[in-house]
């Protein structure tokens, strides 16, 4: 008999040590090769997040000079709660792939869609920070304001790329909306107003959306001496996923017909009342 498990969502792993994170000039060009982790664990270990410290040592920074190529860490509070935290954490035993880290509320465990993590922080980029002349911070409502985001970057980016490290950090406390409905904001020690629409779709951001999607497909026989068999299917582009079986990567598949495989498994399954 083989029983076959189906998952679908977000991968919770342990990472061997397959290549070491990048630390050099290539961090920042905002795509990345792929490489599976190569650990058969289901669950992760947990990891501490830089965000906090940043938050408290670098050097304030200048948001004329802020590009989502050169952060390094972002964290978002909505309504006084944490909502979303990403970090680069580069750890000798991680790949390439697995050196972004989102704490909140994914404690480190998923791999993150670079690409989809990338467009976040352009948002940020393309906030249209106009300076606020004549505004008080009461007028502004920045006294009462629990919606903030930090940004932890490096100053020195460019778009071919830079350090891993950042050296320099804002925050940034958004109050109340003027006439027009931009939203002030406050951050290196000076009043802004920033684009609605980018505010709102910052702070309306579903974690889930910068994550890769999973299938999983565990095969387990009757037989001791036969090896459980774990196939696990990856995003790669537009038109393939990658296959990983029992650790290792070997080849691509096309995304349709794994698609129709994904929908017959799932039709198995319930004529069988959960096992197949």
């Amino acid at each position: 008999m083989i029983r076959t498990i189906i998952a679908t969502g977000s991968l919770l792993f342990g990472v061997m040590v397959l290549a070491g994170c990048r630390q050099n000039s290539d961090l920042g060009k905002g795509t990345e090769t792929l490489t599976v982790p190569s650990d058969s664990e289901e669950e992760g270990q947990k990891e501490e997040s830089s965000l906090a410290g940043w938050e408290t040592s670098l050097q304030e920074g200048n948001p004329e000079e802020l590009m989502a190529e050169a952060f390094r860490g972002m964290s978002v509070i909505k309504n006084g709660k944490p909502c979303l935290a990403v970090s680069y954490e580069p750890r000798v035993y991680k790949n390439s792939f697995d050196c972004w880290g989102i704490s909140v509320p994914y404690q480190s465990m998923v791999t993150v869609d670079t690409e989809a993590m990338y467009a976040y922080f352009r948002i940020l980029e393309d906030a249209k920070l106009v300076l606020a002349d004549g505004v008080t911070r009461e007028q502004a409502g920045i006294e009462e304001a629990s919606d903030r985001i930090f940004v932890a970057y490096y100053s020195g980016q460019t778009r071919e790329g830079g350090q891993a490290e950042p050296d320099r950090g804002m925050t940034f406390r958004f109050g109340n909306q003027d006439e027009a409905g931009n939203y002030y904001v406050e951050t290196g020690g000076k009043l802004w107003l920033a684009d609605q629409a980018a505010v709102d779709k910052l702070f309306e951001i579903n974690p889930y959306e910068l994550i890769l999607k999973v299938m999983s497909v565990a095969f387990e026989r009757n037989r001791e001496d036969a090896p459980k068999i774990i196939q696990r299917y990856y995003a790669f582009d537009g038109t393939y996923a990658s296959v990983q079986v029992n650790g290792t990567e070997f080849f691509l598949v096309s995304r349709e017909a794994l698609a129709s495989v994904q929908e017959k498994l799932r039709d198995e399954e319930r004529a069988f009342g959960g096992n197949s």
